[in-house]
C-alpha cells in the first residue's frame, strides 16, 4: 500500500544529527497515526514543488522512540531511499534538507512510502 503525506518545510539553523549535516526539516508522522510496516522493507521517496528529490539532497531518518531510531539508505536509482523495518512496528520519519539543497520555507514536502 502506498502513503502519501505533505508537511510544511521547517528551516533551522545549520546543524549536525545521526544522519548527517541539515539546515531544515519535515517531520512526517502520517497525520500522528505514524506508519504501520505491513512488510519488511519500507521505500520512499521526496517530492517539492520543484518534483522529486534526488537522494543525495536529504536524509531521511526512520523513528520507532527516543531511542530506537536510524536513517534510511540510498538507493542506486538516485530518488529512493530505504530501510529494513520490522513487520507491524508503526514507525515515524524526519527529511532532512541538506545545506543548499532545501525548499522555501513552509513549501510542501511530499513523502510517498511503500512496504515492500
Amino acid at each position: 500500500m502506498t502513503s502519501i503525506e505533505s508537511q510544511p518545510f521547517r528551516p533551522t539553523a545549520p546543524t549536525t544529527n545521526k544522519c548527517g549535516s541539515s539546515c531544515g526539516y519535515a517531520l512526517l508522522n502520517n497525520s500522528g497515526a505514524g506508519y504501520k510496516a505491513t512488510a519488511s522493507k519500507c521505500v520512499a521517496k521526496l517530492s517539492v514543488v520543484t518534483g522529486e528529490v534526488p537522494n543525495s539532497d536529504y536524509a531521511l531518518m526512520w523513528r520507532l522512540s527516543g531511542t530506537s531510531y536510524s536513517c534510511f539508505n540510498d538507493d542506486p536509482d538516485l530518488i529512493h531511499k530505504s530501510f529494513a523495518g520490522a513487520l507491524g512496528k508503526t514507525y515515524v520519519f524526519t527529511a532532512y534538507f541538506k545545506p543548499g539543497k532545501a525548499p522555501q520555507s513552509g513549501d510542501p514536502v511530499t513523502l510517498t512510502v511503500d512496504w515492500l
